[in-house]
């Protein structure tokens, strides 16, 4: 289990980098770092390259190769598309290896994933939910995988991973900006329901949002009387 927990943080890293670059501020003040003002400052530096190069005498291919450079990196990152061009590469090789059509391994992934959802089930949103958020996004990512090699996505699975993520459908990842498990769902491993669409998605996080508000004010007095309480077993203790 610890391989495949490892693998489902691989991927929760690239679908997090994938959220800060494609969901955050396109600009204004705040000092936002998100994808828009990402993508504008490095449009900026390429068109600053391509004016020096022009401007220069001669060729000058070490500013034709960075100019590349920086092409190919705002394809790659600025675009969103890390987790889905990790998960869609071709991880079979001819007469060497066959993850998909190998029977074991993919009985060993789809149990991993039944366990991880069972643990995150009695423990998210709870209590004890401490790290459980950061793992929901990475069994999302594994059933992504999986997906992937059994080529269609298991809509029984699908459906409790669904269910899983409309407890905590958004995920603050960086500062303002969020992963959305739900969507990312519907984009890793897509499935025919009427009750798993990106309106129903759309919907949750709404809810969601006024549920956090509405508890905003409940929370900040327990926590400050608990504040209050250590304060006081401190001054105990000091005395």
């Amino acid at each position: 289990r610890c391989v495949f927990d490892a693998i489902g943080s691989l991927l929760a890293t690239l679908a997090t980098l994938d959220a800060v670059a494609t969901r955050g501020n396109s600009g204004g003040g705040g000092g936002g770092c998100g994808g828009g003002r990402l993508r504008a400052s490095l449009g900026a530096y390429c068109k600053l390259i391509g004016a020096a190069r022009q401007s220069s005498e001669g060729a000058r291919p070490d500013l034709e190769a960075l100019e590349a450079k920086l092409s190919h990196l705002d394809e790659t990152l600025c675009r969103g598309s890390l987790l889905r061009d990790a998960i869609s590469q071709p991880f079979d090789v001819p007469g060497v290896i066959a993850l998909g059509g190998n029977a074991h391994f993919m009985e060993e992934l789809l149990l991993n994933l039944k366990q991880s959802h069972a643990y995150l089930s009695s423990t998210l949103g709870t209590h004890t939910d401490t790290t459980q958020r950061e793992q929901l996004l990475g069994l999302v990512c594994l059933f992504g995988l999986h997906s992937r090699f059994a080529r269609s996505a298991d809509a029984k699975v699908a459906k409790q991973l669904w269910s899983l993520a409309k407890r905590v459908p958004l995920l603050p990842v960086h500062a303002h900006v969020c992963c959305r498990p739900l969507e990312l769902l519907r984009q890793v491993a897509p499935v025919t329901s009427r009750s798993m669409t990106l309106e129903a998605a759309q919907t949750r996080y709404v809810e969601y949002v006024k549920t956090l508000d509405s508890d905003l004010a409940r929370e900040l007095q327990t926590l400050s009387l608990s504040c209050a309480s250590w304060l006081g077993r401190l001054r105990f203790g000091l005395s």
